[in-house]
């Protein structure tokens, strides 16, 4: 988005309020959700280190000759995206 085109509306009774509009939607959060702006961010940052994790976990996965390896690589996977 172009610097001209950015448009930030403000909203809100309270500085609090206001301040929690922006960073939500600059953050691409949910204001209005039940969770805290920042309940909503650190459950954002666990999903994205989890799935780094299962992203490395997959690669390592596809290398591994070991049938054994293999499977437990497979396994932790399986368990990280239970997480999710």
């Amino acid at each position: 988005m172009q610097t001209g085109e950015a448009a930030i509306t403000l909203q809100g009774l309270t500085l609090d309020d206001v301040w929690n509009n922006i960073v939500a939607t600059i953050g691409g959060l949910d204001a209005q959700a039940e969770e805290t702006i920042e309940e909503q961010i650190i459950r954002r940052e666990q999903r994205e280190k989890l799935l780094r994790q299962i992203e490395s976990l997959e690669k390592q996965c596809r290398t591994e000759k070991q049938t054994r390896k293999k499977y437990e690589l497979h396994q932790q996977i399986v368990k990280l995206k239970e997480q999710l």
